[in-house]
């Protein structure tokens, strides 16, 4: 079970609980609130049959012409506690800033338990009490709108902030979704809690977030275009000052928002190579020093984190992502990056040691499914740890690499129990073949093991664990690399580097890539 601390911004009432006033001021006032947005009219309504899915149905200010293709659908997920308190801010949204041609539409969560922490769980969460998650609550909605009105099935389309920031991602990244394009402001990013990021390809994302936002760091927004544009998404990063929250013209920035989408939602990207898509997410260093500089957060730190604000209080630090076992000594053996630590993106250079089968390996690869396969950003970030023996400590090491100038370092001292280093990777093609690759290094081990396990789509194993390689012994670098056929129902896939003894691994630049081959 995910560790979960207190976090701030449960309502942010100063910009969550007004309605957006007209452009000229956009300064939202509570008290005028109702009087300003009296001619907007939201029905409250249910979804799928069931009284907990709540939305509240706003349509357009005027009676506006349907357009051929259909009405655009808004669905908006609020920030906050996500309480109905958010409707007098979307009326506001409804009047100032989304094209008439729209219905929006504002979800209401559910507290399914009275400590309930995650405002929108989604199908990874499963909090106590849950019966829907957010992404199947979104389908209802969209399905029960429309029984009444023609949808423009390419702009339908996801707003949501802060809290609700991860819900957005999760809806974006459903296998099967209505949702076409997501504007996510203010939000974390963390891979490993969200749901295979292969399904952001082909979606469209706008990410709003604030350089000098002291609650979330801007660096999880950089992150996430990073990440979703590597995996076939097209995503536009709106970079603000002032802070947490909407400030400033956010009324001009959403519509902008909005029409950025829907010229390019529902856009077919073409195959890349990992090394062609790679270089387009990573600047040159000499771009990303003229960049200004950002306090610098390691993502992964927030992975445990997820409650009601899902961001962590500007004055408590932001606790490792582990699972039970795992001692305070060894959480803290992962290094955070300092001022000192480059960005990943000025980290991605050639290792004078590379060998010619290396640079042959990866330019013959089409994509890398892994994230943080090369663990520069962090030893949680995209990975989870199980230390079920007590006896296992995993840090970065930045002086014993082979690519890039970070590696991970796995030791562990005695037996059994098994411990395990696990990511779960999506986009699997079933009944095909994937190459899995790693370089590693060992020192005085005994048993240790990279394996994949083959996934259904519901997330349960099918049939045995595939072994990579096999980890005994010492040895200097050297690379494991093994095709593997995958079950006709297989749709992800659980990579694990598995501790069964005791000793020391280092493993860098770990790819899983589908080939184009079946057996």
């Amino acid at each position: 079970m995910r560790r979960l601390s207190s976090l701030c911004v449960l309502a942010l009432p100063m910009f969550v609980l007004a309605a957006a006033p007209p452009l000229q001021t956009l300064r939202p006032q509570r008290d005028s609130a109702a009087a300003a947005n009296a001619d907007v009219v939201a029905r409250e309504r249910t979804a799928a049959g069931d009284a907990q899915m709540r939305y509240h149905l706003i349509e357009p200010l005027s009676a506006v012409q349907p357009p051929a293709a259909g009405l655009g659908l808004l669905i908006v997920i609020p920030g906050g506690d996500g309480s109905a308190s958010n409707l007098p801010f979307v009326k506001g949204l409804a009047r100032n800033c989304i094209p008439h041609e729209y219905l929006i539409v504002e979800l209401v969560a559910v507290k399914w338990s009275p400590d309930q922490r995650i405002v929108w769980p989604s199908r990874r969460d499963q909090v106590p009490g849950q019966r829907f998650s957010v992404e199947e609550f979104v389908e209802a909605v969209v399905a029960d709108i429309a029984k009444e009105f023609r949808l423009d099935r390419r702009r339908v389309f996801t707003l949501s902030w802060s809290s609700a920031g991860p819900a957005g991602y999760a809806v974006s990244l459903a296998p099967q979704k209505s949702v076409t394009g997501s504007y996510i402001a203010m939000s974390t990013f963390v891979a490993s809690l969200l749901p295979p990021i292969d399904g952001a390809r082909g979606h469209a994302y706008v990410i709003e977030h604030a350089s000098d936002d002291p609650v979330c760091s801007f660096e999880f927004s950089t992150r996430a275009q990073k990440y979703l544009s590597l995996q076939g998404a097209r995503v536009k990063l709106v970079t603000t000052e002032g802070g947490h929250g909407w400030k400033g013209d956010y009324a001009d920035r959403i519509r902008a928002g909005i029409l950025w989408l829907e010229e390019n939602a529902g856009f077919t990207p073409p195959p890349a190579p990992a090394a062609e898509a790679q270089r387009r997410a990573d600047p040159p260093a000499s771009a990303a020093q003229s960049r200004p500089a950002h306090p610098p957060t390691d993502a992964s730190s927030a992975a445990g984190s997820r409650t009601a604000a899902q961001h962590p209080a500007p004055d408590r630090p932001m606790p490792q992502q582990t699972e039970p076992g795992q001692s305070d000594a060894q959480r803290e053996a992962v290094p955070r990056p300092t001022a000192e630590t480059p960005p990943a993106a000025e980290l991605q250079r050639d290792h004078p040691a590379d060998s010619t089968q290396d640079r042959d390996h990866r330019s013959s690869e089409s994509r890398n499914l892994v994230c943080n396969g090369g663990f520069e950003e962090g030893a949680s970030y995209g990975w989870t740890i199980r230390n079920n023996s007590g006896r296992m400590t995993v840090r970065i090491d930045r002086k014993t690499t082979h690519e890039g100038r970070a590696a991970l370092r796995v030791s562990k001292s005695g037996a059994l129990p098994i411990d395990v280093v696990r990511q779960q990777i999506g986009g699997l093609p079933a009944g095909g073949r994937i190459r899995v690759s790693a370089l590693l290094r060992g020192d005085a081990l005994e048993s240790a093991f990279l394996k994949l396990q083959p996934l259904d789509a519901s997330g349960q194993p099918i049939g045995d664990e595939l072994e990579v390689d096999r980890l005994t012994s010492t040895f200097d670098w050297r690379r494991a690399d093994r095709e593997l056929a995958l079950p006709a129902n297989a749709a992800a896939g659980m990579l694990s580097i598995v501790m069964s003894g005791a000793g020391t691994a280092w493993i860098d630049d770990v790819r899983v890539a589908p080939l184009d081959s079946k057996p």
